[in-house]
C-alpha cells in the first residue's frame, strides 16, 4: 500500500507519533521517504513494526545497498570507490556503509558542499580513514569505481547557476580521468542520466537501485506487478529519471 502526500499528512492534525503508532497496529512494516531524516527516526521509535529508511535528506541507505551489492558482483569485495560531487544524502549513505562492509572510498567535494562531519565520524566507527578532497583528481586516482550523483535535486532548479560555476571541474568526463591511474576497468558509475554530471564518452554505467536489485528475481512479466500506464503514473511518486534523491514529497509505502 502506497501512502504519498496527497494521501497522508504526516505532522498535520496529529502528533508524527500517534501517526506512527497507529500505522504500527495495522501493518507488518513501513518504508518511508521523507524530508526530515528526525521524521524517520521518530516513525522507527513509536511504530510497532520495522521501519525503513527509503530516503531522507540525510540518508539514502537503500541506495547504498543496492550500490554495495552491484559493487561486489561487478568489481569485487576489494574495490577502491571514488565519490565525486555532491556531498548530499546518496554520498553520505555511501561512505557510511562502505566502511561497514570494508570498501575503501575517497571523497572528492567543491567547497562548500560537502558531506557532514558526522559522516566521517561515522565512517570511524567502522575503521575507515576518509579524508575528503576538493581535488577530484586526488581522489579517483587508481579507482575502481567512479561514482557520481546529479547535482542539482528538485526543490533546487534556483541554486542551478550558483552550483554549476562551484561544480565547475567535478564533471566525471576523458579528461579528469586521464593520468590519474584509472585504467580501462575502471567503472564509471552514475546515479543520473549523462548531463552536466557525466560524460557519455567515458562510457559509464547507471549505478543499480534498490529496485533493479529487487527485480532480478522476477520474471518480466510480474517484475513491476502493475501495468506499463500504471508504472507511469506511480513513477512521479518514485524515482525520478535524473537521480535516486529526488521526489516529490513525504510518502511512505506499508506491506501488510
Amino acid at each position: 500500500m502506497f501512502l504519498g502526500p496527497d494521501d497522508i499528512q504526516l505532522g498535520h492534525g496529529e502528533p508524527l507519533k500517534d501517526t506512527a503508532r497507529v500505522l504500527g497496529r495495522y501493518v507488518d512494516g513501513v518504508m518511508a521517504r521523507l524530508f526530515d531524516h528526525a521524521d524517520v527516526e521518530v516513525l522507527a521509535e513509536y511504530a510497532d513494526c520495522p521501519v525503513i529508511n527509503g530516503l531522507t535528506d540525510e540518508a539514502h541507505p537503500c541506495q547504498t545497498l543496492a550500490d554495495l551489492l552491484t559493487i561486489r558482483e561487478t568489481v569485487g569485495e576489494d574495490a577502491a570507490v571514488a565519490w565525486v560531487g555532491d556531498g548530499n544524502n546518496v554520498g553520505q549513505s555511501f561512505v557510511v556503509g562502505a566502511a561497514m562492509a570494508g570498501v575503501d572510498v575517497e571523497v572528492a567535494t567543491p567547497a562548500g558542499y560537502g558531506m557532514d562531519p558526522d559522516v566521517f565520524e561515522r565512517a570511524a566507527e567502522f575503521g575507515a580513514d576518509v579524508a575528503p578532497t576538493t581535488d577530484p583528481a586526488t581522489a579517483i586516482e587508481g579507482a575502481d569505481v567512479v561514482y557520481t550523483d546529479v547535482w542539482i535535486s528538485m526543490g533546487q532548479e534556483d541554486e542551478r547557476d550558483e552550483k554549476l560555476a562551484a561544480f565547475d571541474g567535478f564533471q566525471v568526463n576523458a579528461d579528469l580521468l586521464a593520468d590519474t591511474g584509472c585504467t580501462r576497468r575502471t567503472r564509471c558509475w552514475s546515479n543520473c542520466s549523462a548531463g552536466s554530471e557525466t560524460k557519455t564518452a567515458v562510457g559509464w554505467a547507471p549505478i543499480a537501485t534498490e529496485r533493479s536489485v529487487a527485480a532480478r528475481s522476477r520474471t518480466p512479466e510480474t517484475r513491476h506487478g502493475r501495468s506499463p500506464g500504471e508504472r507511469d503514473e506511480r513513477r512521479t511518486h518514485d524515482h525520478d529519471e535524473r537521480g535516486g534523491n529526488q521526489r516529490p514529497g513525504d510518502s511512505l509505502e506499508v506491506v501488510r
